[in-house]
């Protein structure tokens, strides 16, 4: 009878981003995520058909509990510039906790396929988190004001700029 085991995809994403923070993305592989896991290879093509979609699936799991924190902030009404400030930190540390993924040449050159459609999911789910903010506070709203803040806001956290500098130029768009 075969084993049985608990929350394999779980487990799975686990193992992965483990060695991905000790080792670096080179080390991660189906084959040294199953030996940490103790499964079988092929048990996790039943959840993954590649390292990079393990790889992936540990980004996805960290990144939506960073958009809880954005949509905590927008909750609590602070106004535009702490909600940007809240989610500007906010990329700035899912960056630094994923540098080792981010910042890998061979990452970038598997993953540069998907990150157009990856980045404009961000910029979405960023822009739907303050477009509120944005309405309240635009000196001229209009439809297009909350993804041009956020895709200016990610781009300027993920490039490690600091958030004045990004905040004196947007924060012209808004009375304050």
């Amino acid at each position: 009878m075969p084993k049985v085991i608990d929350n394999v995809r779980e487990k799975i994403i686990e193992e992965t981003k483990k060695i991905v923070m000790e080792q670096g993305y080179s080390a991660v592989s189906v084959r040294a995520v199953s030996k940490n896991c103790r499964i079988a290879s092929g048990t996790i093509y039943n959840y993954f058909p590649s390292k990079e979609s393990m790889i992936a699936a540990c980004m996805h799991e960290d990144w939506k509990v960073t958009v809880e924190g954005f949509e905590k902030a927008a909750a609590e009404n602070r106004g535009i510039k702490a909600l940007l400030k809240d989610i500007f930190d906010g990329i700035v540390l899912f960056c630094s906790e994923h540098a080792r993924v981010i910042g890998d040449p061979e990452a970038r050159a598997s993953f540069g396929n998907s990150f157009n459609r990856y980045h404009m999911t961000l910029v979405m789910q960023v822009s739907g988190i303050i477009d509120g903010e944005c309405e309240k506070a635009a000196l001229n709203y209009n439809k297009d004001l909350a993804p041009f803040v956020a895709e200016n806001l990610i781009v300027r956290a993920a490039r490690g700029d600091g958030f004045e500098p990004f905040y004196g130029i947007v924060g012209q768009l808004f009375k304050d």
